[in-house]
């Protein structure tokens, strides 16, 4: 992976990210819709045809914790994750934003301040369904050997023992092998401005 040197938030960084394949952008890929956002949405956004949606409420809480959820996860794991962005070794259209990053460790940190149901599930020691896609991507571009998925919560539910669930995501090779095959060819689309099919 080769690091880029840019603030995530700002205004190049907004430029840089719709310019390739994000995270985000996977699971759209991989199954043809996600939150609402299909396919041929994800297309017309990277060729030029449509705005790309900012920044939802759920979003900016998001935003707002990971910090808190960084350094609490720090604290327990015994390791340092700063958040960065890179490309892929090859394909530099193929990039992301990381909640953190280490390099020692062959390690990327995705952080989530999700609702109760999927903070239940990571509790449980399971990623949910819809984040792993992103998760590969992870992995994908840093190829890293294991992603660690924090979950966090202040949900009043939650005992303060339950509010960080940390799950080990170990690298599926097959699983990013064929995440990067999907993410290929959707770009050829984008390139030849051939609308992909849904």
């Amino acid at each position: 992976m080769r690091i880029v040197n840019l603030s995530q938030g700002s205004p190049d960084w907004l430029l840089w990210r719709d310019a390739g394949l994000g995270s985000s952008d996977s699971r759209v890929i991989l199954e043809g819709e996600h939150f609402g956002r299909t396919r041929l949405d994800l297309w017309q956004e990277k060729v030029g045809q449509a705005s790309r949606q900012r920044q939802t409420s759920a979003m900016a809480r998001g935003s707002r914790l990971e910090p808190l959820a960084r350094d609490l996860y720090e604290r327990q794991v015994g390791v340092r994750a700063q958040p960065c962005c890179g490309v892929h070794d090859r394909f530099d259209f193929i990039r992301a934003s990381f909640d953190g990053y280490n390099q020692e460790h062959s390690l990327v940190v995705e952080i989530k301040a999700p609702n109760a149901e999927d903070h239940k599930v990571a509790l449980s020691g399971q990623v949910p369904t819809k984040y792993i896609p992103q998760c590969n991507h992870l992995l994908l571009v840093s190829g890293a050997r294991v992603l660690h998925y924090v979950s966090y919560s202040d949900n009043r539910q939650f005992s303060p023992a339950q509010q960080l669930a940390l799950v080990v995501m170990p690298r599926d090779e097959q699983a990013v092998r064929d995440l990067l095959e999907a993410e290929l060819d959707f770009w050829v689309a984008v390139d030849t401005r051939t609308p992909p099919q849904t």
